[in-house]
């Protein structure tokens, strides 16, 4: 059932809302990712790389979620998200890097 609301459908307002309310989580959870990946970067730890895993699965998911509900602008999704993803997937990588280097230096001493 759907009431009128002035002008409005409250349907389409909660729409609306909800598209809004994904938009900032995504961006929340992907500069979260982006700042934690650093974090890891600096201190390396094995048992954190999963929580930057996750925040990664999170991005990629409320991002599909938008595009999935705004198609119009997928191209330009597709290269942010293309983009976001090389640069946390070095990010990880030179954390990895930086990790093994940093436990061959302590076996060897």
């Amino acid at each position: 059932m759907v009431w009128e609301w002035g002008k409005f459908r409250v349907s389409s307002v909660r729409r609306c809302i909800l598209s809004y309310v994904l938009l900032v989580t995504h961006i929340i959870i992907a500069i979260s990712s982006i700042v934690y990946t650093t974090y890891l970067f600096i201190s390396p730890l094995k048992a954190r790389f999963g929580a930057s895993y996750a925040l990664v699965s999170l991005t990629l998911i409320s991002g599909t979620a938008l595009v999935i509900r705004k198609p119009a602008a997928l191209v330009s999704a597709c290269l942010s998200g293309l983009a976001y993803l090389a640069c946390v997937s070095f990010g990880i990588a030179m954390a990895r890097n930086r990790l093994r280097q940093l436990t061959e230096k302590s076996k060897a001493q």
